[in-house]
């Protein structure tokens, strides 16, 4: 089983960002270690930019705004998650070309990136995936 709680991580990164520079309890030490914010847009943004590829099967569904089942939703938001660490890892590798201390590279500000991404009007035309009768976007 794979359980993707983006509200809840959301909740927590918030308040840790609002929150955290005023009072110790809400500057959790490891919120830099959180799993991308994963709902429907960043999945479409990750595979606009070839960053996932989905099977052909879930490709097809997608494409045609068919609503895919939870465990195609799943495997898409985990593939994602997947991805990001891939990404992250590179970014803040030796071979990048960010120098230490640029920009705080982690997967929730590169879940944060596609998602304002995602919102811009030429990507909002981008089919994303659809899952009804979820909480999760």
């Amino acid at each position: 089983q794979v359980y993707l709680f983006k509200k809840a991580q959301l909740i927590a990164y918030d308040v840790c960002q609002r929150f955290g520079k005023f009072d110790p309890k809400f500057a959790f030490p490891d919120i830099g270690d959180m799993t991308l914010f994963v709902d429907n847009v960043v999945p479409a943004m990750m595979q606009h930019h070839g960053l996932i590829v989905p099977s052909d099967a879930i490709a097809a569904k997608i494409k045609a705004g068919q609503e895919l089942t939870l465990a195609e939703t799943t495997a898409m938001r985990a593939a994602s998650i997947a991805a990001a660490q891939l990404v992250v890892d590179y970014a803040n590798s030796a071979e990048s070309a960010l120098k230490p201390g640029d920009i705080a590279i982690n997967q929730a500000t590169l879940g944060n990136y596609w998602w304002h991404e995602g919102k811009d009007p030429e990507l909002r035309v981008l089919q994303r995936l659809v899952c009804k009768n979820t909480v999760y976007f």
